[in-house]
This record gives C-alpha cells, sequence and structure tokens, in this order.
C-alpha cells in the first residue's frame, strides 16, 4: 500500500520537496532501528550461558516487540509523508523557520552594523523609522530570499497539479501555504520594506519575493480560465485577495507611505478579474466582484483612498458587462450591490479626504445608471431595477440593504451619540463634504431617468427624498459643528429641488404616482417639525404646492384636494398663515392658465377638501388617510391652545 502511494505521489511532488521527504529522519531511524533490533534478535541466540537465560528471555521479546512497533511506525510515517497536506505543512515549517534565523541574524548583529553606517542613520526622527541596519544585513547577503522563493513556488505546483485533479481541498492548503510564507517573510524583513513614490520612480519598491509570488498567481488564474476551471479560478483570485490583506500589514518607515503592495496586490487580483469576463461563468465574475469589494477595507487611510476609485472602476466594468450581455444581468446586480458596500465604508473612513475618494464612487454610479436608462425598460418589474436596485432600491425584496437605507442607520446611530464622539462628528464631516456635488448630480441624473421614461424615475424620488431626509436629519446631531450643520440642511434643500425639475406631462405624472409625492412630502416635512426644522418645512410645503398646482389636469381632483388639504393642514402646524393664503391665491390664478382646470374641477376639489375638513371637525377621520390624520392632530392640537 505504500509504496503503491508513494508511486502515485512522487509525480504530483515538486523534484526540491521530494528530495526532503526522502532524507526524513524519522523514517531512516525507523527503518534502521528495525534492521538493528532484528540483529540484536538474532544475536541473542548465541547466548548458551543458564545463568543469563532469563535476561536473554526478556532481551529477546523486548526485541521481538520493538521490531513490529517500528515497522508499524515507519508504516504511519511514510503514509504521513505521502500527504499533501502534511508535505505543504513541512515546507511552511521549514521556510518559516528559515526566515526567522535570517531575523535572529539581523537582530544580533545589528548593533555592530549600526556602526560601522556611513553616513550614521538618524537615531530620533519620528517620522521615519527605516531599519538600516537590517536593511543592510539582508542586501548583503541577496541569498537569503531565494529558499522562500523555492518555496512558494514549490506550493504554486502543489496548487496547480492537485487542481488538475479536482482535489480544491489540496489547492486552498497550497494557497493557504504561499500566504503564510509572505507573512513570515515580511515579519523578517521588518521595517526595510519602501513604498512607491509617485513623484520619484525608485526601484527600492521592488521586491523580488512579493513580485515572484504575485505573477505565479497570474500564471496559474490564466492557466485555470484557460481549461475552465471555475473552483480554481474561485480560489485563485481568493487567495490573491488574502495576499492583498497580508501584505497591508508591511510596516513602512513612514506614516504617510501608502500601502504600496497591497495595492499592486489589488493591481492584480482587478486586471485578471476584469481579462477573464469573457471567458468565464457569471457566478465567477460575481466572486470577482466581492473579492474586488472586500479590499476596500484595506484602503481606508489617507494615503490609500485613493485606491477607493480604481475598486470602485472595476466594479462598473463588471455591471457594464452584464448590461450589454444578459446571460450575465446577475454579475451587474453583484457589482452595484458591492459598489454600496464601498460607499457606506467611505462614509465611516475615519482619515483622508473620504469625501473626495466617495464623491467619485457615486458619479461613477450615477454615469452607470445613466447607461441602465439608455436600454429598454421592460417586463413586469422595471427592467432597470435589477442592475440598479441594491443602490437605489425599488427591488422585488425589502430594500433594507440598499444605499439609502444604510446611511438612514448611520445617521440613527450619530443622532444618538453625544457632542464628544470623535466617530460621530468625522460621519458628519464626511457627509457634508460628500454632499458639495450631490445636488447637481442627482438633478442631472433624474433628468436621464424621465428623459427615457423609465419606470425606474420613481425609484430615484424615493431615493433623493431618502438621502435629503438622512442630511436634515443628521444636521440636528450633537456631534456637528455649525459649518457642517448649515451645509447639510442646505445641500438636502438643494437635492430635494430636483423635484421642481420632474415633467409636469401626463406621462411625468404617471410614473410618479408610485411614490405620491405630495404624501411623502408632508411626512417629510412632519419629520422636519419634530427636529425642529420649521423653515425648512416650510421650503417643503412649496414644493408640494408647485407641484400640485403645476400637475393639473393631469391629477385628479381627489388628489389634489388631499395635497392641498395636508398642505393647509401643514402651514396651520407652522404658523404660517401666508402661505395658505399664497396657495389660495394660486388656486384662483390656475384657472385660466390651464385648460384641463375648468370650474367643475375647481368645484370638485374644494368640495373634497370640505368633507375632509368635516372629517376633521367630527372626528370620522380615515385611519388609512395619512393626511386626514395629520390634519386631525392639528386640529386637536389647536383646540388645546384655544382652550387653555
Amino acid at each position: 500500500m505504500v509504496v503503491f502511494s508513494v508511486q502515485i505521489n512522487i509525480e504530483r511532488t515538486p523534484e526540491g520537496l521530494f528530495q526532503t521527504l526522502s532524507r526524513d529522519r524519522r523514517l531512516i531511524f525507523a527503518f534502521l532501528a528495525t534492521v538493528f533490533m532484528s540483529i540484536v534478535c538474532a544475536s541473542l541466540s548465541l547466548f548458551t550461558d543458564p545463568g543469563h537465560i532469563a535476561r536473554v528471555i526478556a532481551a529477546a521479546t523486548w526485541t521481538a516487540l520493538c521490531v513490529p512497533l517500528f515497522i508499524v511506525y515507519a508504516y504511519l510515517r511514510a503514509l504521513k509523508l505521502i500527504n499533501p497536506r502534511h508535505q505543504l505543512s513541512m515546507l511552511l515549517a521549514r521556510t518559516a523557520r528559515y526566515l526567522k534565523q535570517w531575523s535572529k541574524r539581523a537582530d544580533r548583529l545589528k548593533p555592530w552594523i549600526v556602526q560601522g553606517l556611513q553616513p550614521p542613520p538618524p537615531l530620533d526622527d519620528q517620522n521615519n523609522v527605516f531599519d538600516y541596519a537590517r536593511a543592510h544585513f539582508l542586501s548583503s547577503h541577496s541569498q537569503w530570499i531565494s529558499f522562500p522563493g523555492r518555496a512558494i513556488s514549490q506550493a504554486m505546483t502543489y496548487a496547480r497539479t492537485y487542481a488538475k485533479t479536482g482535489d480544491s481541498q489540496v489547492v486552498g492548503i497550497a494557497l493557504y501555504t504561499v500566504t503564510n510564507i509572505n507573512t513570515a517573510y515580511i515579519a523578517a524583513k521588518g521595517r526595510t520594506f519602501y513604498s512607491h513614490n509617485a513623484l520619484v520612480n525608485d526601484n527600492r519598491s521592488s521586491d523580488g519575493v512579493i513580485t515572484h509570488t504575485l505573477e505565479a498567481y497570474r500564471q496559474s488564474l490564466r492557466n485555470a480560465v484557460r481549461s475552465n476551471d471555475e473552483t480554481e479560478v474561485t480560489q485563485l483570485l481568493a487567495g490573491l485577495g488574502t495576499l492583498a490583506v497580508a501584505y497591508s500589514e508591511i510596516r513602512y518607515p513612514r506614516p504617510i507611505d501608502p500601502l504600496y503592495h497591497a495595492t499592486l496586490a489589488k493591481g492584480y487580483l482587478t486586471q485578471e478579474v476584469l481579462e477573464m469576463l469573457p471567458h468565464v461563468s457569471t457566478d465567477v465574475m460575481m466572486q470577482g466582484a466581492k473579492n474586488i469589494a472586500d479590499l476596500s477595507g484595506l484602503f481606508l487611510r489617507a494615503p490609500d483612498l485613493v485606491v477607493q476609485q480604481t475598486l470602485s472602476s472595476a466594479l462598473i466594468a463588471i455591471a457594464q458587462y452584464g448590461l450589454t450581455n444578459p446571460k450575465n444581468s446577475p454579475a451587474s446586480q453583484r457589482a452595484v450591490e458591492q459598489l454600496t458596500r464601498i460607499s457606506i465604508l467611505l462614509i465611516r473612513a475615519p482619515e483622508g479626504d473620504a469625501a473626495s475618494a466617495h464623491t467619485n464612487v457615486t458619479k461613477q454610479m450615477f454615469q452607470f445608471a445613466k447607461l441602465v436608462f439608455k436600454t429598454p425598460d421592460v417586463g413586469l418589474i422595471s427592467s432597470h431595477a435589477n442592475c440598479l436596485s441594491p443602490y437605489f432600491g425599488g427591488g422585488i425584496l425589502l430594500d433594507m440593504e440598499t444605499f439609502d437605507s444604510r446611511v438612514t442607520a448611520i445617521v440613527n446611530a450619530v443622532m444618538e451619540a453625544d457632542g464628544n464622539n470623535e466617530g460621530a462628528r468625522r460621519i458628519i464631516d464626511n457627509l457634508a463634504d460628500w454632499s458639495e456635488e450631490l445636488p447637481q448630480d442627482v438633478r442631472d441624473l433624474l433628468g436621464a431617468a424621465t428623459e427615457a421614461r423609465t419606470r425606474y424615475s420613481a425609484s430615484i424620488v424615493w431615493w433623493l427624498i431618502n438621502i435629503s431626509t438622512a442630511l436634515y436629519a443628521a444636521s440636528t446631531a450633537h456631534a456637528g459643528n455649525v459649518g457642517d450643520r448649515e451645509t447639510l440642511k442646505d445641500r438636502a434643500s438643494w437635492i430635494m429641488s430636483a423635484i421642481n425639475f420632474i415633467p409636469h406631462d401626463e406621462h411625468g405624472v404617471s410614473a410618479m404616482r408610485a411614490v405620491d409625492i405630495p404624501e411623502q412630502l408632508l411626512r417629510m416635512a412632519g419629520q422636519l417639525k419634530n427636529f425642529a426644522l420649521n423653515n425648512e418645512a416650510v421650503g417643503l410645503g412649496k414644493l408640494i404646492d408647485n407641484w400640485l398646482l403645476e400637475t393639473i389636469p393631469h391629477t385628479d381632483s381627489h388628489e389634489v384636494a388631499e395635497g392641498l388639504f395636508g398642505l393647509a393642514a401643514l402651514y396651520a402646524h407652522l404658523q404660517e398663515p401666508f402661505e395658505i393664503t399664497a396657495l389660495t391665491n394660486g388656486m384662483r390664478s390656475q384657472l385660466p392658465l390651464k385648460p384641463g382646470y375648468t370650474a367643475e374641477y375647481k368645484a370638485a376639489a374644494i368640495a373634497q377638501m370640505k368633507e375632509r375638513l368635516e372629517n376633521v371637525e367630527t372626528g370620522h377621520v380615515d385611519m388609512m388617510s395619512y393626511v386626514e390624520n395629520m390634519a386631525a392632530n392639528v386640529y386637536r392640537f389647536q383646540l388645546c391652545k384655544n382652550n387653555s
């Protein structure tokens, strides 16, 4: 059985590792011990002295027992040695031990090396903690990296060999070994890594072991794509992502140094994912999008935020490919979902100009949405929702993981924080800076949606209402400063003004019936009243006023009456009698200007408003009507105020 196993596995074992296994000390010791015990047992028959018979019998018994025990041990050891899992663990252990030895040598020789460096390195520079002594020692013995390089090659050979037989577990262990070897190499090299300088071409940032590892991954990935092995492709993509995480732990000498080697691994990952799109299935595309988005959490430091735009660009490329190839359309949805994750991470970014990176990501998302609007909107459910619902909502499932829902959850947490909470203050700063260009971008997006006559334009309106509400709420948080509060209120008001640019024709009004703009804005105005934002609530009232009067006669008298009645109740609650007068004058002035606004239409609207007023005064309020309930609350408030 052992011979058969060896014959089967010998061709899968790399030549260098096979030499190591063939010199296994434990197996050789067991073989020699078996031979020795056999000779001893046979030699005991030469003792003929009766006085030593007891000792001879004991020794013969002991050696007779040891022989089969050593045979069994050698048998089990041989089976263990041909197990690829054990072979990879031995490879990792030997490499880690080798690297640790070199690290200890550098530590021991450091005091002597420092004395001989010319010019002497700065010792008190807190902004540059480069280990000059270790770097000098390792560069003087450049052959030290050959062993880990061979170990990485051997582990990648295992991955390629066992992928051909479908043994994905061994492939995963081999890739895990590669990552751990790189981790041990990073620890051994210490603070001797150079980051990339965008202004100066510095070749010192290049590292032989890291480059060798990434190139081995690239070659394996392309071979896997050519052989159409999706399991191996997904494992290799995950392995590259794990390598990027390992490289993010590299300790660069200066705090301002970007994560160059993690960025390099990210570049390999995104490039390979994009190049394999025409050759892989939708599942692999979706997994690739997830692997790309998983890296976004590594680049939230100030020097690395620029990387977020390249990650989002790769995700948009995947989404566009799914858009142009309908059979891969689920990949578009997954890419947009991962783009939403990146956007939320940037809102929480602890440092740097995260708002600028977030603005670029948002612009890319809006540009993709405009491309989606150029495609036909067909199906029982808007086909545009299939691509855009993870970000804008409007899908079949409950939209609890969309961008606006997550922003609302973040703002709710910020509002509960005290004024000294630095995390909450940082989030408010990010929101204020991110929203600087948002009003114009939202207006352009809504214009593209309404121009394309897509049914999904209603979801865009829902989204901007939710985002504006969140910004208004964030402006009242204790952690924000005065400037951020005013900025957030101003941006939210400008975002809401995009509703004025919705076409007031029959198609535009019909598309917005899924939103019921007057009722939703009345709800929003009620929330602003609770936030003590009365001026902003009045501004929403003017939006409602304009929408109701401009959309006649495409809005029936029932909807107009309900909206105007609720608007009057809102103004009464805000104690704005001049606004009620302006509303009445507006109704009168519309008669000669609107052909469909006939005397009968106006009379029907007024009659329905009187009916609602009577319901409020008598207490017969329709519990399903938000407007009547709001008016009833205002009426009861006014009665209590007058009685007091």
